[in-house]
């Protein structure tokens, strides 16, 4: 299922079109940008420019994802013009298609394209039909997420739970429990004592709801605690397993009484709404990773690859965020911005960042009985000044043997507020959770970037990828310069011939040196015969980045010593030289060193 980070991508494909709503009453509008910094998408209406805030849009997606339709209306909580605009784009994607169901408009995500962008379509009317028997269904589920098989254990509702038999009842009960990890040294002895039961659920029995068989008890010892006065057993003969005990249940639930068992469900349920930092996800990455290199040494693309292993065949979920010398905590974690309700008034609303999105989809998984992982992906983290964006959330990054922080801190009143309306509860003081993970890039070399002091870094495992490795597929032969300096040139071995002289000859540092990928597969791309497939691609991108970046940045002290072989007084005119010579441009010697490099 497509990642709502991948649906912003897809938004990119209805810039400029007109979009036209559902209803065809609603005025129809482009979309002139997709402002992820500001977490706003910028419509253009008659003339004038509107923005909707992007949280809008992914809370359809959710609900979307989460089952077979979403009524706009009933997600965002009104009606009216401005609710129609979240829709309108959506439905204009090419996998989304809209329907009526109980005579109320729903779009769907159904997966595959099959209409084109700026384009709506109405589902067919079988399909319809059976879109809508899944909606009524007690728990309505998106048709493309995994099937539920028959071992599934899924929660009973509160009403089902009254509606059971006894021993149904209470063993539903203890079997979530047991799924959902909640038996612990608070639960525990509380369900194991008379006195507890009966102040906190008005269970009045022999015991608590749970007996355990003491060691050296006799079978008459055994059945006389089993049994009230008259002899009749008040707990049942069949055992439940808990850890390496075994415990005897209450028999004692009167269905047809709300007192019976209304005070234990009220506490039952607000145990599954306990928030747990600690989730016992295993896993072989580390929670917080920073990997680091030259340009070039595929750093995104390591964490993209061990991204696609940690969420492989689970249902988790991540979130890319880029840094910038502009950015700040509050784009970051979240801040009150002015948000348009359904009358067309400004209201102030709490608006997470990517941290505040990923630690909450984090903290609903660790609710369930199968957590599942939740990543946040920071691209050049040192371009920020880190301390500023992260805030009180660094102290957060120290983690405990279990993956989650090992200290936590004072949830603020607004982010108090805005987990309260996404986990109906809030803790005094959060923590990152384990089944959360935080991983990033970092480049020293590059210009702008901020120094992180050491009690940052400390938090951190670092990663450093060498500026050779993963370079087996880099390559391609290309014909450089024109006749009679014409010469076939092989990408990575002048790659390296260029870093060699940089750090041998001129003393240049390694993190200025460029990696296997400083220029992209799609740019040294070669066939079987190994030759480039675009050379004039590889031409252009040679100019524009690498002879730029030499030029302008690694070797901007040296140029007029790396260009040796031209006139390397202006950008321009060591571009031009290329054109003609080649290679050459690095003079003699390099060439003796590219040479030497070709033939060992």
């Amino acid at each position: 299922m497509k990642t709502f980070l991948e649906v912003l991508d897809d938004l990119e494909q209805l810039k400029g079109k007109r979009l036209e709503s559902i209803s065809g009453q609603a005025a129809p509008f482009t979309i002139d940008e997709v402002d992820r910094a500001n977490d706003r998408v910028i419509l253009g209406i008659n003339g004038s420019q509107k923005s909707r805030p992007l949280e809008e849009l992914r809370r359809i997606w959710d609900e979307m994802c989460a089952r077979p339709a979403a009524h706009v209306d009933s997600v965002l909580g009104g009606s009216g013009s401005r609710r129609s605009q979240p829709e309108t784009i959506l439905a204009n994607l090419p996998y989304v298609e809209w329907l009526n169901i109980k005579g109320k408009k729903n779009i769907a995500y159904i997966g595959a394209n099959t209409h084109a962008f700026g384009e709506l379509k109405k589902m067919d009317d079988a399909t319809a039909e059976e879109y809508e028997q899944m909606m009524r269904s007690p728990r309505p589920r998106n048709p493309l997420l995994p099937p539920l098989g028959d071992d599934t254990p899924v929660d009973s509702t509160r009403e089902e739970l009254m509606a059971m038999e006894n021993k149904d009842f209470i063993f539903t009960v203890l079997d979530t429990m047991s799924r959902h990890h909640l038996f612990n040294g608070f639960t525990l002895p509380i369900l194991e004592s008379r006195e507890q039961c009966n102040l906190l659920f008005r269970h009045n029995n022999i015991h608590g709801i749970l007996f355990k068989r003491t060691a050296g008890m006799s079978d008459d010892e055994f059945r006389e605690a089993m049994q009230d006065e008259a002899g009749r057993a008040r707990y049942y003969t069949e055992r439940f397993s808990i850890a390496e005990d075994e415990y005897y249940v209450s028999s004692q639930w009167r269905p047809d009484r709300e007192d019976a068992r209304g005070a234990f469900l009220d506490w039952f349920f607000e145990l599954l709404l306990t928030i747990k930092f600690e989730t016992g996800l295993p896993s072989e990455f580390e929670r917080n990773r920073i990997v680091f290199g030259a340009p070039g040494t595929g750093k995104s693309h390591t964490l993209k690859k061990d991204c696609n292993a940690l969420l492989d065949g689970t249902s988790g979920s991540f979130e890319r965020v880029t840094f910038h010398p502009d950015y700040t905590y509050s784009q970051f974690v979240g801040c009150y911005k002015p948000v348009t309700n359904a009358t067309g008034e400004i209201r102030y609303d709490f608006v997470p960042g990517p941290f505040m999105r990923v630690l909450v989809a984090a903290l609903k998984s660790g609710r369930t009985d199968n957590p599942q992982p939740h990543l946040l992906l920071i691209e050049e983290i040192n371009r920020a000044k880190v301390a500023a964006v992260f805030g009180e959330v660094f102290q957060l990054l120290d983690r405990a043997d279990s993956g989650a922080s090992e200290y936590d801190i004072h949830a603020t009143e607004d982010i108090k507020k805005y987990l309260i309306s996404e986990l109906g509860k809030s803790p005094e003081s959060i923590k990152i959770p384990d089944n959360m993970f935080i991983w990033a890039t970092m480049n020293s070399a590059d210009q702008g970037v901020y120094p992180m002091d050491t009690a940052f870094k400390r938090r951190w495992n670092f990663e450093y990828i060498g500026i050779d490795d993963n370079d087996d597929e880099v390559g391609g032969l290309v014909e450089l310069g024109t006749t009679p300096n014409n010469k076939d040139v092989d990408w990575n071995i002048l790659r390296k011939a260029i870093n060699d002289t940089l750090a041998v000859t001129y003393g240049i540092n390694e993190d200025k040196l460029m990696g296997p990928y400083f220029l992209s597969k799609q740019i040294f791309a070669y066939g079987e015969n190994g030759r480039m497939l675009n050379p004039e691609k590889f031409k252009s991108a040679f100019k524009s980045k690498v002879i730029m970046y030499l030029y302008e940045d690694a070797a901007k002290a040296i140029k007029h010593k790396l260009f040796e072989g031209c006139d390397s007084s202006k950008y321009s005119s060591v571009c031009a030289a290329f054109d003609t010579y080649g290679i050459d441009i690095f003079g003699t010697s390099f060439m003796e060193k590219y040479n030497s490099m070709i033939e060992g």
